[in-house]
């Protein structure tokens, strides 16, 4: 059930994913196309991280991947930038946002890729950025070795004066200098040689690192390779107007989808019968289709006449009341007469014409049947039948014990066919009974009194229903709004049952919901709802005009 209405979402509302998808797609081509071509080169570096004594470990290894993320986010900064700008005598803010770079996952290689509107100058670019890169790492990694190298200098330097300075006072003692006696000179010759010979020690270990530097230096550099040069496209990377049109048209589909999805969720109105039964607790009757100009409805004085007395008589329309007919006739009841109340949640859903059309095709059957207007608050049936308006229902109330069976008969109205329906009254409904129109009869709802509550809940409108019921079959009565005044409330328990009418896709479950329970507060029998105005589309309406009529040609 799910999977189906589903589909009936995505039926209802294809045009809207097509129209989302299509206008994205269109506009994303548009402007794809008014961009400017622009071509992409890349070239692709090596990073070496300087290997401890011990060789290389995974540590290492991670050392090494996580060093080429960091080398990735310095390729594009201002002094690599700069220096490549000077180097191809181009502006540095031409090459800002135009150069990137990004590390290979789980390997030690970078990828530096340079954007522009021609191709070798993409090329030429990805390559100096490269070179300079590497180049500004060597500067800065021999900077750092440079600076070692010269603190051990100055220490060698310093450490060789040193001896210099005691191998010329020992020189000096040896020499048996005047003034000194042997034993002061004895003891200078021996402190002398023990400092000089710390010193020289010293002086051998400073070399030895000094030397070690020299050796090391190679090694403990971190170092940045070139293994893949950039070479100048063939093909530009923008614009690719079918891939931008393919990629918004999702993107639109998507947001036509989400759309939907709001619509529908936010949307409470019923539209098939599982939403009646889950809203009333009461089954639908029949699903009526909306009037169209195709049907070729009658013209009245208030515009088209929506009566099935103006289609023909196998039309889907009426095959549709007739449902409605049928599935009341199986509605069990003790009385031979049945009033039956036809209203609805609101105003403009269709109710006054669902009952017009209801008397009709139930008039075709051979039983009588009249119409009442209830609605004294704004009547329509008589601009329906174009029957005259100046005595009815609130007449007949108004005179109170003088009412009997010729007020009844002075107040009832003669139904006219309509100009098709004439032709179809000759030979009657196919079911055999006797023209609609001889068997319907309309009480109009006279002039508009002052308190319609108060009229249709007296004593005398009680005495009218009993004089109604003794003079046909079935009597229907169109009421107003339920839920807008109390009117079809008071009738409601005075009537066998009563036929709600739902605009489907308007009428909203929970207007449906009140109705239901204003029914049981009134003691009322609810029979079913009729779906009206429902949006079919023609492959699933069964046309009966068609049956009989041999294979179409």
């Amino acid at each position: 059930m799910e999977l189906r209405r589903s589909i009936a979402i995505l039926r209802r509302w294809a045009w809207l994913l097509m129209a989302g998808a299509a206008v994205a797609g269109v506009v994303a081509y548009g402007v794809a196309r008014g961009q400017t071509t622009r071509y992409e080169a890349t070239a692709t570096v090596l990073v070496n991280q300087a290997q401890g004594a011990g060789g290389a470990a995974y540590q290492d290894v991670l050392a090494n991947q996580q060093l080429s993320k960091t080398y990735a986010n310095l390729v594009h900064s201002r002094p690599v930038l700069e220096q490549v700008a000077g180097n191809l005598n181009v502006a540095p803010s031409a090459l800002r946002g135009a150069v990137t770079a990004g590390v290979v996952r789980d390997t030690q290689l970078i990828t530096i890729t340079a954007r522009h509107t021609d191709p070798r100058f993409a090329a030429t670019a990805a390559n100096e950025t490269a070179r300079v890169f590497g180049e500004q790492i060597r500067d800065v990694q021999g900077a750092r070795q440079g600076s070692q190298e010269q603190e051990v200098q100055s220490q060698v330097i310093a450490v060789q004066t040193a001896i210099d300075q005691g191998a010329a006072e020992l020189s000096r003692l040896n020499a048996r200098p005047l003034g000194v006696s042997e034993d002061q000179r004895q003891q200078g010759i021996a402190q002398t040689s023990s400092r000089l010979e710390s010193l020289r020690s010293n002086l051998f270990s400073l070399q030895r690192q000094l030397q070690d530097l020299h050796i090391g230096a190679a090694k403990s550099v971190n170092s940045v390779r070139l293994v893949e040069p950039a070479i100048a496209p063939s093909r530009p990377v923008a614009p690719r107007p079918r891939l931008s049109a393919l990629l918004a048209g999702m993107a639109g589909l998507l947001v036509a989808v989400g759309v939907v999805a709001t619509i529908e969720y936010l949307d409470d109105t019923v539209k098939n019968a599982a939403d009646v039964y889950r809203t009333t607790g009461v089954a639908m009757l029949g699903a009526i289709t909306r009037f169209t100009p195709r049907h070729g409805m009658a013209a009245g004085r208030r515009g088209p006449r929506r009566l099935i007395t103006s289609l023909d008589s196998r039309s889907p329309i009426v095959e549709a009341y007739r449902m409605v007919r049928t599935n009341l006739e199986f509605i069990p009841l003790d009385q031979p007469t049945r009033t039956i109340l036809i209203t609805s949640a609101g105003s403009g859903e269709g109710k006054s014409t669902t009952a017009a059309n209801l008397a009709l095709i139930v008039a075709q059957t051979g039983r009588r049947v009249i119409l009442v207007d209830a609605d004294m608050r704004d009547p329509s049936l008589h601009h329906l039948f174009d029957a005259p308006n100046t005595t009815g229902l609130s007449t007949l109330i108004g005179m109170a014990e003088s009412l009997d069976d010729s007020s009844i008969t002075r107040s009832l109205r003669s139904v006219a066919p309509a100009p098709r329906a004439q032709q179809d009254d000759q030979h009657g409904d196919r079911s055999g009974g006797r023209p609609a129109t001889a068997n319907l009869l309309l009480l109009p709802s006279g002039p508009p009194p002052p308190n319609p509550v108060e009229l249709l809940s007296s004593v005398s409108m009680t005495r009218v229903v009993d004089l109604l019921s003794e003079r046909a079959d079935v009597v229907l009565f169109d009421s107003p709004p339920l839920l807008d005044v109390a009117d079809a409330s008071v009738l409601a328990g005075r009537l066998n049952g009563v036929i709600l009418v739902a605009e489907a896709g308007r009428t909203r479950a929970g207007a449906l919901t009140r109705c239901a329970g204003v029914l049981t507060h009134a003691r009322a029998n609810a029979w079913g709802v009729v779906l009206n105005r429902l949006t079919m589309r023609p492959d699933e309406q069964y046309d009966g005009s068609r049956a009989g009529s041999g294979p179409e040609l």
